[in-house]
């Protein structure tokens, strides 16, 4: 037996061990699985409750609410400005 037909027949048992041992893992279930459908069905019945909301507007109506007015002059900070760049090295 060459060299090239050992190769070719130690790769084909190979990918036959690593195909077999593949299809193992593909038929055992995934740990967890069933908590994780449980945590997804309680997220999509949350989903669900947001949009069966009903909002209270009447705070909008309120005449305190009403009367509210815009500030006319907006207020400006007691500070001095620093330098421009405040990285820039001293000279």
């Amino acid at each position: 037996m060459n060299r090239n037909t050992f190769f070719s027949l130690a790769l084909v048992v190979l990918l036959g061990v690593i195909g077999y041992t593949w299809y193992g893992y593909l038929e055992t279930p995934v740990p967890g699985a069933d908590t994780e459908r449980a945590s997804f069905s309680k997220i999509l019945t949350e989903v669900r409750l947001l949009k069966t909301l009903d909002l209270d507007t009447s705070l909008f109506q309120d005449r305190f609410f009403r009367d509210l007015e815009e500030p006319q002059e907006i207020p400006q900070p007691d500070v001095t400005p620093g330098r421009e760049n405040p990285f820039a090295p001293f000279k």
